[in-house]
């Protein structure tokens, strides 16, 4: 008989897994309908193969299939399958009929129950859980064996035989048969949204092993291209195929050959047969990938201008430091790319206030706004600064201007000759005139023996009229318009000429000179000139020394120019003084008119020269270049 127990339970355990797996796999819109259905006729199963417990009574595990239906198609599965088999129990007759009828109807009812808790809740439970259920189950059914139909005389031997079994199998069989059910509705959960992935999602998935290809989705099948060579994307060929073993996560980067991108995310794990197995999100990234390319040789062409670029190109964050700097300002600043990038502006080139409020205010009010500056910290260069605000902070680009300063400067000179030119022309004719006139009768009135004890003031008037005779002379030669004219002659030749009166001049002032000549080629001079400004330049080094002091001059070629150097060793001038030498009518002497070194810039130009002066508290050096006459160049190239 207890065989029996365990072959009918057995049978109820196989039917209702067969009926739960059936119903996840197919999951069809009238599952409840028909699966009413197998579950009654499961439940006549179950009841013809009943156990006989005492003659004209018998035993089995109806309660359980009845339960399931309730519990996992609600009530409409529940009535179904109560219909069918309360039909099949109630012609089979018997004393019993009232009590099995009154078993498939409470089971299916509390399956119901069971199911609406449950369903909402679709957790697993403990296996206590399950057992506790069980129990209660048995409990009913031995309520309905007591009392449906009313007490027999045979129930207390029925209840004998099938209470114990009844209350071990049943919690049992509750606890597997429920545990089955939610395992494999996980199981078929699981698969349903890794269908629903597979065939609804627009993600491009693939899940492959070995062998090849074991999933893909729908998205990626139906791809208007040619679809992927799974082969040659993924290594395949490779007869280790080691790489499906790492649990590690893979990034690839695929190109294939009509052109396309993609990138690919793999993800290897170990399926139920023991043999690894890769999953592949693909992503296709065609535009992504030429829009990008597309943006990096943009940005590679954009550092390319402003690395070719001759001024200075900066960008700055908002906390003031430098995050670029191109090779002119590399250049500029005298530093390394390393050493500028992270500095702040303020360290690079010494800020004046000027220039921070301009910076303020691109980075606080947004405006764009140029400006110039002097840096001291980068050798007293001029600067012009454009600065523009960006979303991180702002861009400058720094242009070096201190050749065009220098320009300006040079013009405003000019200017001034020009200006002093202008009025020599315009007046010193017409003060010369007079002034011969009062001088010729100062002569004649100071050889009239009347006027012989003035003689001596009439001296001095004659003297004062030479000396501003001279100063007219002076602006006169300033105020020459005409082209000079040159020829071609050394420029040693005219030194040699002029050095006994220059060897004079220093032996009258307890000085020395030395002359030391270079071999230089022929030049275009006007030798009177030449002789005016070097005399100038000799007469007043002569002034600024002392006795004993020594002026040095020499002649040299370099870089095909001739240079002339008058070097003296006085006291120097005041460094505010050097950038106005040349200036007409400035003079720091107490006597001087500040027009010998205007008239010897204004020969210097005549001649396309260029004078530097370099002063220190050593001396005060005059270089003089001369430009080669073209003649003279284009044999020195040959």
């Amino acid at each position: 008989m207890y065989y029996d127990f365990v072959t009918n339970v057995i049978v109820v355990l196989f039917l209702c897994g067969s009926v739960i797996w059936i119903d996840l796999s197919l999951n069809r819109k009238y599952s409840p309908y028909i699966l009413g259905v197998m579950f009654g006729l499961v439940t006549i199963i179950v009841i013809n193969n009943r156990i006989v417990v005492v003659e004209g009574r018998f035993f089995d595990f109806r309660h359980i299939t009845m339960t399931m239906a309730g519990f996992i198609g609600g009530p409409v599965t529940a009535a179904i399958a109560t219909i069918i088999s309360a039909l099949y129990r109630y012609n089979m007759g018997g004393s019993g009929t009232m009590g099995g009828i009154t078993n498939i109807m409470v089971f299916a009812c509390l399956g119901s129950i069971l199911g609406k808790y449950f369903k909402d809740k679709p957790k697993e439970r403990p296996p206590l859980y399950w057992f506790i259920i069980g129990t209660v189950m048995a409990l009913i059914l031995l309520l309905i064996m007591i009392f449906i139909p009313i007490w027999q005389s045979d129930s207390a031997s029925v209840l004998r035989v099938v209470a114990g079994p009844l209350l071990i199998i049943t919690p049992l069989a509750t606890t597997i048969i429920f545990h089955f059910y939610f395992r494999i509705y996980n199981f078929f959960g699981k698969a349903s949204i890794l269908n629903k992935i597979i065939n609804s999602s627009p993600i491009n998935l693939m899940i492959f092993d070995a062998h090849g290809p074991i999933l893909v989705s729908k998205t990626f099948k139906d791809q208007p291209q040619d679809p992927l060579n799974i082969e040659d994307l993924f290594q395949l060929k490779d007869a280790e195929k080691t790489w499906l073993d790492t649990r590690e996560q893979q990034h690839r980067e695929i190109a294939t050959e009509d052109g396309r991108y993609f990138d690919a995310d793999l993800s290897s794990f170990q399926m139920p047969s023991g043999q690894y197995a890769c999953v592949a999100i693909v992503n296709e990234v065609t535009e992504r990938r030429l829009s990008y390319e597309k943006l990096m040789k943009s940005q590679e062409e954009t550092v390319s201008i402003l690395e070719s670029m001759t001024d200075c190109f900066v960008a700055i964050n908002k906390n003031w430091q430098v995050t670029y700097i191109n090779r002119a300002g590399e250049i500029a600043f005298g530093k390394s790319r390393d050493e500028l990038l992270g500095q702040t502006m303020d360290e690079i080139h010494k800020l004046n206030g000027t220039a921070r409020i301009h910076y303020n205010e691109v980075m606080t009010e947004k405006r764009t706004v140029t400006f110039e500056i002097i840096s001291e910290a980068l050798g007293n260069k001029w600067f012009e600064i454009s600065a523009y605000p960006t979303e991180t902070g702002m861009i400058c680009y720094l242009r070096d201007i201190t050749s065009r300063k220098i320009a300006q400067n040079e013009m405003a000179r000019l200017d001034r000759l020009n200006l002093v030119g202008q009025l020599a022309a315009g007046i010193g004719h017409e003060i010369r005139n007079p002034m011969t006139t009062v001088r010729g009768y100062l002569q004649l009135l100071g050889e009239k023996p009347d006027y012989a004890a003035r003689k001596p003031t009439f001296e001095l008037m004659i003297s004062e009229i030479d000396r501003a005779n001279s100063i007219i002379t002076e602006f006169l030669s300033l105020a020459q318009t005409k082209q000079t004219e040159l020829k071609i002659q050394n420029l040693n030749d005219i030194l040699n000429h002029l050095y006994p009166l220059l060897e004079a001049d220093a032996f009258t002032q307890n000085k020395q000179i030395k002359f030391i000549p270079g071999e230089i080629p022929n030049l275009a001079l006007n030798g009177k000139e030449i002789s005016q400004l070097v005399l100038n330049l000799t007469r007043n080094g002569f002034e600024a020394m002392e006795e004993r002091g020594c002026l040095t001059l020499e002649s040299y070629l370099q870089d095909d120019k001739v240079v002339l150097v008058i070097e003296d060793e006085g006291c120097g001038m005041l460094p505010e003084n050097i950038s106005k030498v040349g200036t007409p009518f400035f003079t720091t002497k107490d006597n001087g008119t500040g027009l010998g070194l205007a008239t010897c810039y204004k020969i210097a130009e005549a001649h396309q020269a260029k004078i530097c002066v370099d002063s220190n508290p050593r001396g005060t050096t005059f270089l003089l270049r001369f430009p080669l006459p073209k003649q003279e160049h284009d044999e020195m190239i040959t």
